[in-house]
């Protein structure tokens, strides 16, 4: 075996040298690799062309009930009628009886106070009797005021008076045992059970005006500037979170600024919220639309096109990339209402998903989408879009 092997490597190796003297003689040669241009990132974009907008702001809000008023008792003696019908959430009107106290002992004092009014007006008389008596028997005399009787019927005529003033204190007494309604009210709490014995200044009833329903709703500075530094003249709407909506409108805003975050106070009102069966409730989170003025440069782009940082990228010349700074107007689940920061009035090929790999200057191969172009010039027509709160 040792003897084969021997021959053979003795025969292959000098075949291996021949042929590649023959190669190198013949002239053949193999061509160097050159490196392939890199392949460009595709993109796809769309035609962005600004445009005046009438977008809406949505911002939060507060329900806060107007009036709210506590029933206390003025006066004490047991629950002698008593509606159960009367329960939170019931609509009640101005005047209507709510609650009847014992009136007993009240009426007795009452009677009381009214013969001591009797008693003092007889006095009275009785002093004018006498004055005039003694003025007949002292006419012409020098004679005092106490001879006179005047200072008797002063007093005479003073605890009339005081009596009197008495009596109107009982008679108030007596009314306030009757416990109605101050104005058109809703029911918030009611704390009375039937046979109670009520102390005078037990908190009976908790009420809340039923014809309005304020909304309270902050305003931060960059809602101000939204809505163009004044209050809003058009109607609004008011939406709670199962998606019932109210009109409103503006009843005042606040004078001053909150000195713990430095906003102020819009007040919006919505009138007859208890009517029907959808009620706006109070104290609850409500959704406030407003509709701004009209924004002039606005370009309407996908969701997807605004970075994480607040960005968008564009097609420049050349096909270059390039990172434009914008103003966010209002954003939905699908669009975004922008302003370029500079040059706005200028169209633009903004790309639609743009990548965290992608660098300032960059080239790239452009994809025109012209069908989502026009979806995007329809939407920015909607003239009260709905937007997030910002």
């Amino acid at each position: 075996m040792k003897k084969l092997l021997s021959i053979a490597t003795s025969l292959i190796l000098p075949a291996f040298v021949a042929g590649g003297l023959y190669f190198q003689s013949s002239g053949v040669q193999t061509e160097p690799m050159n490196d392939a241009p890199p392949a460009m990132m595709p993109v796809t974009a769309i035609r962005a062309t600004p445009q005046s907008v009438t977008l809406s702001h949505t911002v939060i809000g507060i329900t806060q009930p107007r009036w709210k008023t506590a029933l206390i008792a003025q006066v004490e003696g047991d629950v002698a009628e008593y509606d159960a019908r009367i329960q939170p959430g019931t609509l009640v009107k101005a005047g209507q009886v709510l609650l009847q106290l014992e009136t007993v002992h009240l009426e007795a004092e009452l009677a009381q106070i009214k013969g001591e009014v009797a008693t003092a007006k007889l006095n009275l008389e009785r002093e004018r009797h006498e004055q005039t008596v003694a003025q007949t028997m002292l006419k012409g005399k020098s004679a005092s005021q106490y001879a006179r009787r005047i200072p008797q019927v002063e007093t005479a005529k003073a605890e009339l008076a005081a009596a009197r003033q008495r009596f109107e204190s009982a008679k108030a007494r007596l009314a306030d045992a009757t416990i109605v309604a101050p104005f058109d009210a809703v029911v918030l709490e009611n704390s009375v059970s039937p046979g109670e014995y009520v102390q005078s200044g037990n908190v009976l009833f908790e009420l809340a005006a039923s014809e309005f329903m304020d909304v309270m709703v902050p305003l931060s500075a960059q809602t101000w500037r939204r809505l163009g530094q004044g209050v809003p003249q058009q109607q609004l709407n008011v939406e709670d979170r199962l998606g019932r909506r109210w009109p409103a409108s503006v009843r005042y805003l606040s004078p001053k600024f909150d000195p713990q975050t430095r906003q102020r106070q819009l007040v919006l009102t919505v009138a007859s919220p208890f009517e029907g069966q959808k009620r706006l409730l109070a104290d609850q989170q409500v959704s406030v639309t407003v509709t701004l003025p009209a924004q002039e440069d606005v370009v309407s782009l996908p969701v997807s096109a605004l970075t994480e940082d607040g960005y968008v990228w564009t097609i420049g010349e050349g096909d270059t990339l390039s990172r434009q700074a914008v103003e966010v107007l209002q954003e939905s689940r699908k669009q975004v209402w922008v302003r370029f920061e500079e040059d706005a009035a200028l169209a633009r090929d903004v790309v639609e998903f743009p990548l965290n790999s992608m660098l300032i200057g960059q080239k790239v191969r452009v994809q025109l989408e012209e069908a989502q172009h026009e979806r995007q010039l329809a939407d920015s027509r909607d003239a009260n879009v709905k937007g997030e709160q910002g």
